[in-house]
């Protein structure tokens, strides 16, 4: 067999096997640098990551649905999805509201960590849906807890992240209460809910009027998020 097509054949599949490694390489890249504070690297190596790409997407559905530590070193996925939030916030958005439907509530939980880090209306928008999602997430906690303790919820995480926004800018009202944590009692966090749930029907629409848009640079994110609330909205 001709010396130049079996080199040929070796370089096809050299590619075909770091294309399908990519999405790892790439991911793994990005997760060590978070802990870097290299901006700069962070934003070229998060740049590399195509979301577009059914196999990029997938797996980073993937990593952010795995079952994480309440407290471990291992915060690859919220790391992840935080940086490349940052570097390209509509793509990485717009992905989150494809996918939200779909997600665990291990995936939900990621992303109320996370979109918390930007500021934009639709971030607000997102986890006040994810306010009504009572599933329950299991965390594994390296030592049992002190005391009495109930599972988390989805509405619970989403709670917290919009209390750290507020406060993060100075806005929190006076008669919302403080965060909750799995010692809370659930009664307890259901009034807190609620109250923050009250405050946003009364307030959201002057409170959003300083915000800045995803859509106004990706006006397909208005849509997708409008068909996100109404399927939330559905008995």
């Amino acid at each position: 067999m001709n010396k130049r097509f079996i080199l040929f054949l070796l370089l096809l599949c050299a590619e075909k096997i770091y294309a399908k490694d990519q999405p790892d390489h790439t991911y793994r890249r990005i997760a060590k640098l978070s802990m870097s504070g290299d901006e700069g690297a962070q934003i070229q190596a998060a740049r590399e990551f195509n979301l577009s790409d059914p196999d990029t997407s997938t797996f980073l559905l993937t990593k952010i649905q795995s079952k994480m530590p309440l407290q471990s070193d291992e915060r690859a996925p919220r790391s992840v999805l935080t940086i490349l939030l940052k570097t390209q916030p509509e793509n990485c958005f717009e992905w989150i509201l494809d996918k939200m439907n779909d997600m665990t509530s291990y995936g939900n939980l990621c992303v109320a960590n996370t979109i918390d880090e930007l500021d934009y209306r639709e971030c607000y928008k997102v986890l006040f849906i994810q306010m009504n999602d009572e599933r329950e997430v299991l965390l594994n906690r390296r030592e049992p807890p002190p005391g009495p303790c109930w599972n988390e919820r989805v509405c619970d995480f989403a709670y917290n992240s919009v209390i750290r926004m507020l406060r993060r800018k100075e806005q929190m009202p006076a008669t919302l209460l403080t965060k909750i944590g799995c010692y809370t009692p659930l009664v307890e966090r259901n009034t807190n809910i609620n109250l923050l749930k009250a405050w946003w029907i009364k307030e959201s629409e002057v409170f959003l009027q300083e915000k800045k848009s995803l859509a106004e640079t990706r006006p397909s994110i208005s849509s997708k998020l409008q068909a996100l609330q109404e399927s939330h909205s559905r008995p």
